[in-house]
């Protein structure tokens, strides 16, 4: 049974040419929730219609872009275990944290 809300998703894929950012945005039809589907859809579609030299965040790309959107610089802080271009789907990513920068000031 497929369960309808009153709502509209909209998927923002977070995309770089390497030093620009940007997201690509897709739209869901009214009314439904996404499911995985959706989502890879979303993104292999996005991919495909991206400017020339633009592709999908990896993990760490999209983790940086979310601190410097936040705070406007890199702050020292713990990150999950994320290394390059290793996919979003693996359920099996580790996520061990570190205190890199804990209790220190920004002038070190």
């Amino acid at each position: 049974m497929t369960k309808l809300y009153p709502i509209t998703v909209s998927i923002n894929i977070a995309v770089t040419d390497g030093s620009q950012r940007g997201e690509a945005i897709y739209d869901l039809s009214p009314e439904r929730s996404p499911t995985d589907e959706d989502i890879e859809k979303a993104l292999s579609e996005a991919q495909d219609v991206l400017p020339d030299g633009f592709r999908v965040m990896t993990r760490h790309e999209h983790f940086m872009h979310r601190v410097l959107e936040k705070f406007g610089r890199s702050p020292r802080l713990a990150t999950p275990d994320m290394s390059d271009g290793e996919e979003w789907h693996d359920p099996n990513t580790a996520n061990t944290f570190c205190d890199w920068g804990v209790g220190e000031s920004d002038e070190d």
